[in-house]
């Protein structure tokens, strides 16, 4: 997420003796000895779970979307009995974060706020994938090329339907495949695109 720019870049330099994040890791260790220390572990678990199981939730979804909307894709790995596994697969995930107290469902609440505000006030500036794709994909593949980043962790049978949800829903791929032609839709004021000589597609800086 750092080297694509949803969060500082300077923050995926990695330690040139030791060749891990450094810097990164010794971020989120400060961050977790502040949260283990003045929030009860009980209330990080849940936190954890509901948050886990809405990953899970749209994991799912992605997976009966792209199943029909791409039948064609090169799938390491098929879910069988789609799109009945998925819709029993959402239905358990949420049987379970009805299960949580509404407490926790507040706090999940606030830190979805918390994430929209830091992507659309920095990282939507910033991503790198937002910027090379944007002429292309508009503002609706952007959306959902970011959600699809965020949910990429997931590394079960649904991995490969989810990294291909923002492209299914690209619409200048769609108008493509449609035999349109279909205008790019425009960025941000600071990253518009411009064109510089014939076919080449750069960013203003």
């Amino acid at each position: 997420m750092c080297r694509d720019g949803l969060f500082p870049r300077r923050l995926a330099h990695v330690h040139p003796r030791f060749g891990t994040p450094a810097r990164l890791t010794i971020g989120f260790g400060i961050l977790i000895f502040l949260l283990a220390a003045f929030v009860p572990l009980g209330a990080i678990v849940e936190l954890v779970n509901i948050g886990t199981l809405f990953a899970f939730v749209l994991a799912n979804i992605g997976v009966i979307v792209l199943r029909r909307t791409r039948p064609d894709m090169e799938r390491p790995f098929r879910v069988p009995f789609s799109p009945v596994f998925p819709i029993i697969g959402i239905a358990f995930c949420l049987y379970l974060m009805a299960q949580l107290p509404g407490v926790t469902w507040l706090r999940f609440l606030i830190w979805l706020i918390v994430g929209l505000i830091i992507y659309f006030a920095y990282s939507r500036r910033h991503s790198r994938a937002r910027l090379e794709g944007c002429a292309e994909q508009g503002r609706v593949g952007v959306v959902v090329s970011a959600l699809s980043r965020l949910i990429a962790a997931y590394k079960g049978p649904a991995g490969p339907d989810v990294l291909m949800f923002a492209k299914v829903w690209s619409p200048g791929k769609r108008a493509a495949a449609e035999g349109r032609q279909r205008l790019p839709e425009p960025c941000t004021d600071r990253h518009r695109p411009r064109r510089r000589g014939v076919g080449r597609l750069t960013f203003a800086t």
